[in-house]
């Protein structure tokens, strides 16, 4: 049998609130139910842990292509241990960029380095027409090196289409 673990396979109590155990600034742990021959079980979870604040800056106009936000961003920040994994997935939800700011888990920023207020950003997006909405999600994936890479993926679109289309849970 061929083992592609990296450390030893261990019990782990309350396998879905389990956190992730492998030190480093990033990692990501796969825990999975098994049976006494080795096998998977129906679940396993991927979970992401670290010791380091994650940042991430989005071009706001690839996923709301409005002229006004020319060179505009979202950042991100978000601790390892907050990003949530879908049971027997590799992806989490989508989460609705305007909902982020809004609850200040990200901040705007313009082209010329200034913070946007979140309720001044908020108007302008509702004064869109037609309205515009974007959203995004955390996957773990395998990279061209090989490696298991952890990447903020979005999409132009509200959360729950976009967590409703079979082709886009995954």
């Amino acid at each position: 049998m061929l083992r592609l673990c990296r450390g030893p396979v261990r019990p782990k109590a309350d396998f879905l609130l389990a956190q992730a155990t492998t030190p480093g600034e990033r990692s990501v742990d796969l825990l999975a139910q098994l049976r006494g021959t080795g096998r998977i079980l129906d679940a396993c979870r991927l979970v992401i842990g670290g010791t380091e604040v994650i940042q991430v800056d989005i071009d706001l106009q690839e996923v709301i292509p409005v002229d006004a936000f020319k060179n505009w961003r979202v950042r991100y920040q978000i601790w390892p241990r907050d990003i949530r994994i879908r049971l027997n997935q590799a992806s989490g939800d989508w989460l609705d960029i305007e909902a982020l700011i809004a609850g200040r888990d990200a901040e705007i920023v313009n082209a010329d380095g200034a913070f946007i207020p979140p309720n001044e950003f908020l108007g302008m997006i509702g004064d869109l027409d037609p309205p515009r909405a974007a959203s995004v999600r955390w996957a773990v994936v395998i990279g061209d090196d090989g490696g298991i890479h952890l990447q903020l993926q979005t999409l132009p679109g509200p959360p729950n289409v976009l967590n409703g289309k079979p082709a886009l849970r995954k």
